[in-house]
């Protein structure tokens, strides 16, 4: 048992003023008494993360520091997925056939496909997301 934690977890916990942020405490706290399991992420969300964090609040420097504490801070709690070339190269192919299949136009981020690929490679069955699209793949939690 484990739980993917995507980009909206990150800006939700980090960012008072994410409008998600009252529900990514409410998941941290069920996290923290182990109600999923292993906790993992990968390098791709924390790019993702750091970036969209440094944006979105304009380099605040409280929110940045509570996202590096969350990743690798004395009391880490969150296992970073390892990254490797081949891994790309997988990606990359699926990324083009879930995207080549899409009829909707409603394409999946290279990102998004990531995570998708990496529960999979991991054999983790839930992700905690906002977006809906991973509803067709994984256990959303949100």
């Amino acid at each position: 048992m484990g739980i993917f934690l995507d980009t909206g977890f990150f800006m939700g916990i980090c960012h008072p003023k994410d409008p998600y942020h009252e529900n990514s405490k409410r998941l941290l706290r069920d996290m923290s008494q182990g109600m999923y399991g292993l906790i993992y992420t990968s390098p791709y969300i924390i790019a993702e993360a750091s970036t969209l964090l440094l944006i979105r609040t304009h380099n605040h420097p409280r929110r940045l520091e509570k996202f590096e504490t969350l990743l690798f801070g004395p009391k880490k709690f969150i296992r970073i997925l390892a990254w490797s070339p081949i891994i790309d190269v997988e990606i990359f192919k699926l990324f083009r056939d879930l995207n080549a299949a899409k009829s909707d136009k409603q394409y999946l981020s290279f990102i998004d496909v990531s995570n998708i690929y990496l529960c999979r490679h991991h054999q983790i069955e839930k992700i905690v997301s906002y977006d809906a699209h991973f509803d067709a793949f994984l256990t959303r939690i949100s």
